[in-house]
């Protein structure tokens, strides 16, 4: 009974760390772009470049053993998940230029809906009433988040990053299929190192060797080993409970970023976000809470 608590409990503690690691890749990646003059697009491709390097690395040194079995079974599956999720985030981070780190940060969580419809379809994980209700209070939050009281104005920032979550939310569930096949560390490099090796070749071809980010020094290469650190933890977590669950607790960032992107970035942080921020956590937490202890139950 430990032992499963224990397994539980970990999926739950990988997530947390996964959210602490988005939100720090997060406020450097907007760190850049406020500090230093760079494209939005080469900046994307040397994110996404720097992530697959320690994905690489990784794989050279800690998973040479199931290399072979890696690339034996349902690679074509592997590639196309990693060419998918690369460019989810290659949209994601591409949005980040043009809004604040507070306003990605909140509708990141829009994951959560994609990842959930996703999930219901693929392994048919249904959702109560309840549960359905908590999903248009979190949607209130956005609202607040974003707005506030008045009437709607978001830029186009924004609609950049909430339109990366439909990408994402397939890739999450469809990496909890292929986790039959692949152990999850090594589909989370296999992930990364796909999707940045493909938007480095695409970059390539475009603007040859200058598409890498020089400028930004080694910023660029600390903001990738914490997106490692973010997608590691995450698939770490989806092996042990439901992608779903896994996604409601690592997007408890909101509640942190927003923060110290103002103290950091002199970034405006009103009253709309912070209680928005609250409303989208909360909901989070009462969609998640019995699903939960029906996890503990199970494992019982």
């Amino acid at each position: 009974m430990l032992k499963v608590m224990s397994k539980v409990s970990s999926g739950y503690l990988y997530a947390c760390v996964g959210a602490l690691a988005f939100g720090i890749y997060a406020l450097i990646n907007r760190y850049v772009y406020v500090t230093y003059e760079v494209p939005v697009f080469k900046y994307t491709v040397t994110f996404l470049a720097a992530g697959a390097f320690f994905a690489l690395l990784s794989l050279l040194l800690t998973h040479r053993k199931n290399l072979g079995v890696s690339f034996d079974v349902k690679l074509r599956g592997a590639v196309v998940n990693g060419v998918l999720a690369g460019t989810g985030l290659a949209v994601f981070v591409f949005g980040q230029g043009y809004t604040t780190a507070a306003n990605a940060s909140i509708l990141a969580t829009t994951t959560i809906i994609t990842t959930a419809i996703f999930s219901s379809i693929m392994l048919k994980d249904k959702l109560t009433r309840a549960q359905l209700g908590w999903f248009v209070i979190m949607f209130l939050g956005f609202y607040i988040a974003i707005v506030g009281l008045k009437a709607i104005e978001i830029n186009k920032g924004d609609l950049i990053v909430v339109s990366s979550s439909l990408i994402l939310g397939f890739t999450n569930v469809y990496s909890k299929l292929l986790m039959k096949h692949y152990p999850a560390p090594t589909l989370a490099d296999i992930r990364l190192l796909v999707g940045g090796f493909f938007f480095l070749l695409i970059g390539l071809v475009v603007f040859g060797k200058s598409v890498i980010i020089t400028q930004a020094g080694l910023w660029p290469l600390l903001a990738g080993f914490f997106f490692w650190i973010t997608i590691r933890a995450f698939f770490t977590a989806i092996h042990y409970i439901n992608p779903v669950r896994a996604l409601m607790i690592a997007n408890t960032h909101p509640v942190f970023t927003p923060i110290v992107g103002a103290v950091l970035l002199n970034e405006v942080y009103s009253w709309n976000k912070f209680v928005g921020a609250l409303i989208v956590v909360g909901s989070i937490y009462y969609i998640n809470k019995n699903r939960m202890r029906s996890d503990v139950q199970k494992e019982k």
